[in-house]
């Protein structure tokens, strides 16, 4: 089994959000990915900043990571 990376994982959550298995405003549960995977919440976390950092997911203070609304021309 190949091993996972953060770029792994943020590269699973990107398909889930894309064939709708996440839904836009979803919140993604450090504790529940990091066991989906078999990987720490700190590879967890790398993947979903990358996530952030590409418009993916946002944080809020204090109440996790969300999916964000992609706009019109952002689903396209």
């Amino acid at each position: 089994m190949p091993e996972v990376t953060p770029t792994t994982i943020a590269e699973r959550v990107v398909e889930a959000i894309l064939a709708q298995k996440l839904a836009p405003g979803e919140r993604l549960g450090e504790q529940q990915l990091a066991e989906n995977f078999g990987v720490s919440r700190t590879m967890v976390r790398e993947a979903l900043m990358q996530l952030q950092a590409r418009g993916f997911v946002a944080v809020q203070s204090r109440r996790g990571w969300f999916v964000v609304e992609p706009s019109a021309e952002e689903a396209r």
